[in-house]
């Protein structure tokens, strides 16, 4: 009965951890929004490595601060296709909007100091 219940309860888990996922749009954060550009981390959780997002009008950036360096920054077009790779080595980072070839849909990818997974960002540039 116990190897029953055992079995019963590991299969539960497995279930679950295999229907998870990180980058579920019901997860999404909206951190920014303007008429510019719109901004979304990828899950709640990321909230705690990202301290300021933010939209300078006056230069035209989108402005990033983090509480650990961040390594690099790397910007993929809507097909997933690497456009730019940035080396940043610094908790703040500034990235122009002229960055982007034109409007539409974006995801930036952070590698931070210290930890094994990039932290992704869906940016919509209006």
């Amino acid at each position: 009965m116990k190897t029953s219940i055992l079995n019963l309860i590991f299969l539960l888990a497995l279930s679950l951890t295999a229907s998870a996922s990180n980058n579920d749009p019901k997860n999404a954060v909206k951190v920014l929004e303007n008429i510019n550009v719109s901004v979304s981390l990828s899950n709640a959780d990321q909230t705690n490595i990202f301290t300021t997002v933010a939209y300078n009008a006056d230069q035209n950036n989108i402005e990033f601060a983090t509480k650990e360096a961040i390594s690099y920054v790397q910007i993929f077009d809507a097909d997933g296709t690497l456009e730019f790779q940035l080396m940043v080595d610094s908790k703040k980072v500034k990235l122009s909007k002229s960055l982007f070839d034109n409007s539409g849909d974006y995801k930036l990818g952070f590698l931070i100091a210290g930890q094994d997974n990039i932290q992704f960002a869906d940016i919509a540039i209006k």
